[in-house]
């Protein structure tokens, strides 16, 4: 999203590039979701499917690296929304199927071989997650609001309170999915 007008010189591309950026960005649904395919002439989604896969993988890829080559807090604000999507909406289990961009509902249960990049994305968003706003810690830069982890996936209610497993998020300091416990809330046990 702009190394070409650094090494050149011409600000061209990197304009061109961010403008593409900023409209595909417009084009989210209101899940923070894109589809996989555009129509060129009427700008239109054609696929409402999405997923990590075919289509969109680029996407995230080149969106987390703009932030680590340029530093623009502008993409990692769009990457972090995106992946809190992509977590939240196709991961089964360890695991990602595609769904609807607007609706959230699983599509296609599938594994594909361009979906390989994200376990490297994970870890490099993990790595700068601990970099640019570590989990839980008041951020003076931010006006003093609390930053979360990239993994964080908040529990389905503020309370806390489960009814099943499905209604627990991803814990912000280490990634690990929490649990419903017998009394009914969310967090990490440990079972002996």
């Amino acid at each position: 999203m702009g190394a070409l007008s650094r090494l050149t010189g011409d600000a061209r591309f990197e304009h061109a590039a961010l403008k593409a950026l900023h409209k595909l960005w417009g084009m989210r649904s209101s899940l923070n979701l894109l589809g996989t395919t555009l129509d060129v002439a009427t700008g239109e989604w054609i696929e409402y499917s999405s997923g990590i896969g075919a289509g969109v993988d680029s996407f995230y890829e080149y969106l987390l690296k703009a932030h680590i080559l340029f530093g623009k807090e502008e993409f990692w604000r769009m990457f972090h929304s995106a992946y809190l999507a992509v977590q939240k909406y196709f991961r089964y289990g360890s695991w990602y199927h595609e769904a609807d961009m607007r609706t959230g509902r699983a599509t296609y249960w599938q594994l594909t071989s361009l979906q390989a990049f994200w376990p490297g994305v994970q870890k490099q968003a993990s790595a700068m997650s601990m970099q640019v706003c570590p989990a839980n810690l008041l951020n003076p830069g931010h006006g003093g609001q609390e930053i979360e982890s990239v993994c964080h996936v908040p529990d389905l209610l503020d309370d806390h309170i489960c009814l099943t497993d499905d209604d627990c998020g991803i814990d912000s300091t280490n990634c690990r999915r929490r649990s419903c416990s017998m009394a009914g809330y969310c967090g990490l046990w440990l079972f002996i």
